[in-house]
């Protein structure tokens, strides 16, 4: 055996000797720790019985298994030696298709939608963005395989998804134009928000819940809140029948103790306010309360205004005196707009939403309604009274709309201006000619 030879052999033996004196002092440093067994595709081979002296022969073998190992490993491919992460691609092709337009990959049918989800954001995230409302590619690649109605109840639950939530709405209402969920789902997600809609169209909304459900409490609630400011009257007829319907309901109480607030009648505020305490005890009207003296002391402040004193014919007639307090009538509200009309905010850039049917049957009605209601003082001398009996009208029919086209009409009648009338009845007729209250109405007046 050669020297040099002969000195690699030794240096061999001493690294092995050394090697079961370290694995020997760790044994005897933590006996109680048992060793993990070996695996068996990674066993190496053991020197057959007789063999142990033989330690050269059997360094010569550790080594070849190690160095066949290492030449395996090397002949296997990058990307299949580590296995990608479940949802997402092989590293390769994960980067072959970030060189391409995403719109590929999020449209791709071969794709799953964790794949598809795992390349969007890791596109979002080369391209510097990082936050923001979803856009396109996010919602068509999070709304696969829902509904609809899926897509929208998902969106509403995601921040910022106001966008999409009314969109999925607006998709089931073109295919369930009753649907009152759809509907409720679309008014509340126009509020705010990038195409966020005027109240006029929020308004529809509701009304055309009504017209399905009569006393849904959302809807009534909603419409008082949104006529509070500039129609405080038609705040008060939504807020009597939230009344009527649930008297056992402090809201009621609270939004037709605000509309009288808003006419700048406090007592009678007051009067319903107290009405709400014992119906259903809420901080909300205690708040009302405690403030009710400083709004008078505004009032008397303001260029020396008290309350309206005109009858108001809309709230008192209407009021069931059994279940709801009786203010005085000296200090009835009065037909009057006690406030001009809110100016709706500056449009978002872009083109407008999309309003569904028969949002827009309602929003238009309505339009049209006020239009021809705030002609009548100038028209006959006399104030308009709004709505006298629902009850009444609710007998043959839930829509709200019917209603007040038919008070305005024979108020006009009442009047002595009967063409003025029958351009109301007409107008009715064209915008819910299947309405059985309106055909009834023109059916008479011919």
């Amino acid at each position: 055996m050669a020297p040099q030879h002969s000195r690699l052999v030794v240096i061999a033996m001493c690294v092995v000797a050394v090697g079961m004196t370290a694995c020997r002092s760790r044994d005897r440093l933590a006996p109680s720790v048992p060793r993990p067994a070996a695996d068996a595709s990674d066993a190496t081979p053991q020197a057959p019985a007789g063999e142990e002296a033989d330690a050269p022969a059997r360094r010569q073998r550790l080594m070849a298994a190690a160095g066949a190992r290492a030449e395996g490993s090397r002949r296997v491919p990058p990307d299949r030696v580590a296995k990608p992460i479940p949802g997402q691609l092989p590293p390769a092709e994960i980067e072959e298709r970030l060189a391409r337009p995403i719109e590929e990959s999020v449209y791709d049918p071969t794709l799953t939608k964790d794949e598809k989800i795992d390349l969007l954001y890791r596109h979002y995230h080369s391209s510097g963005r990082f936050d923001g409302p979803p856009d396109e590619l996010l919602h068509a690649v999070l709304s696969e395989d829902m509904t609809d109605w899926e897509a929208a109840e998902y969106w509403d639950r995601v921040p910022y998804g106001d966008r999409w939530a009314r969109y999925h709405a607006a998709a089931v209402l073109r295919s369930n134009p009753t649907s009152v969920d759809a509907l409720l789902m679309w008014a509340k997600q126009s509020v705010t928000g990038p195409g966020s809609v005027s109240m006029s169209a929020r308004s529809g909304a509701y009304l055309a819940v009504l017209q399905q459900d009569p006393t849904h409490p959302e809807a009534l609630l909603q419409l008082a809140n949104t006529t509070l400011q500039s129609q405080p009257l038609e705040s008060g007829e939504y807020a009597k029948r939230m009344i009527d319907a649930h008297p056992d309901s402090y809201h009621g109480y609270l939004a037709m103790g605000m509309a009288y607030e808003q006419l700048r009648d406090v007592d009678a505020a007051k009067s319903y306010y107290d009405a709400g305490m014992e119906a259903e005890a809420n901080f909300r009207i205690q708040m009302r309360l405690d403030n009710l003296e400083n709004v008078r002391a505004r009032f008397e402040q303001e260029n020396g205004l008290g309350p309206i004193a005109e009858p108001a014919a809309a709230v008192a007639a209407a009021t069931d005196r059994s279940r709801s307090p009786t203010p005085d009538p000296a200090r009835e509200p009065s037909s009057r707009r006690a406030i001009p009309d809110t100016p709706e905010p500056p449009a978002p850039p872009g083109p407008p939403p999309e309003t569904p049917a028969p949002v827009q049957k309602y929003q238009d009605a309505m339009e049209e309604y006020r239009s021809l209601a705030d002609e009548f003082e100038s028209i006959t001398g006399q104030k308009y009274g709004g709505l006298q009996d629902f009850d009444d009208y609710a007998k043959q029919t839930t829509n709200w709309m019917a209603w007040r086209y038919m008070e305005l009409g024979q108020q006009y009648v009442e009047a002595g201006k009967p063409d003025k009338a029958a351009e109301v009845f007409e107008k009715a007729e064209r915008q819910f000619p299947d309405d059985p209250l309106i055909q009834d109405r023109v059916n008479r007046s011919r």
